[in-house]
């Protein structure tokens, strides 16, 4: 390698785990969730309410 080339190596797949995670976590932060999981679990319940309305209307 030459002055400047950089030996970049592929990431294991337990890095790229890991790292699809952190990224995944630091989105769901930057929205005002504690991480991923949180939000997830957020979005299920909204989920689960909005289709509750829509019973309810079709009830109606």
């Amino acid at each position: 390698m030459g002055c400047g080339d950089v030996d970049i190596k592929p990431f294991s797949p337990e890095d790229s785990e890991l790292l699809a995670k952190e990224r995944a976590d630091l989105w769901a932060q930057a929205y005002g969730f504690e991480d991923a999981e949180d939000m997830k679990h957020e979005g299920e319940r909204m989920e689960r309410e909005y289709r509750a309305q829509m019973v309810e209307k079709q009830e109606r």
